[in-house]
């Protein structure tokens, strides 16, 4: 282990950079003898951190990238995702909302590469409670959700026709109302 940069009473405070022999570096702020401010660190496997700290954690705002090119911006506390921010997976997905713990937890926009998107709540990365999830531009479910499936009362809808149904487990289970839209057009 290696520490280099400012000391004071024997602790250290001010720019420094800390590296192990395990090949993990921390470069950025210290006071006494903790990350404090900003910071970057960098871990073996890839990942690397730019953001802020306090006393020795993450926490407030900060970027984590991974060895994939996955990467997260937002707020941290405790080293865990939480707060509002956005993550990006590698694929093209993307989240934007409420974190907590390291999991999609309140409300949310997640969007597909094929332009699905879902907004509405999460709890521990599942959708939970009241959404919207768009297959199209004139497809898509509105209603409730429990453990990422249709869940309670909700209508799906398309170019021709509303169905409000009551689901269960992501299946309808009865329809209660069903309006079918005319789509002939005049000619002008």
């Amino acid at each position: 282990m290696n520490l280099l940069g400012n000391w004071i009473r024997g602790f250290a405070e001010g720019k420094g950079i800390f590296i192990t022999n395990d090949n993990y570096m921390y470069s950025g702020n210290w006071l006494n003898d903790l990350q404090e401010g900003y910071g970057e660190e960098f871990q073996s496997n890839g990942t690397v951190y730019k953001g802020n700290f306090c006393k020795g954690v993450k926490k407030g705002v900060g970027k984590i990238t991974w060895y994939d090119k996955s990467y997260y911006e937002g707020e941290f506390s405790d080293n865990k995702i939480t707060g509002k921010g956005t993550y990006f997976w590698s694929d093209g997905r993307t989240y934007s909302g409420d974190f907590l713990d390291n999991k999609m937890n309140g409300f949310g926009t997640f969007k597909w590469p094929d332009n699905k998107i879902f907004i509405g709540y999460y709890l521990e990365d599942k959708k939970n409670g009241y959404g919207k999830y768009f297959w199209s531009d004139n497809f898509y479910y509105e209603g409730f959700w429990l453990n990422s499936k249709q869940h309670g009362k909700g209508k799906i809808c398309d170019s021709n026709r509303i169905i409000e149904a009551d689901f269960r487990c992501g299946k309808i289970i009865r329809i209660l109302k069903e309006e079918m839209f005319n789509t002939v057009t005049k000619a002008i």
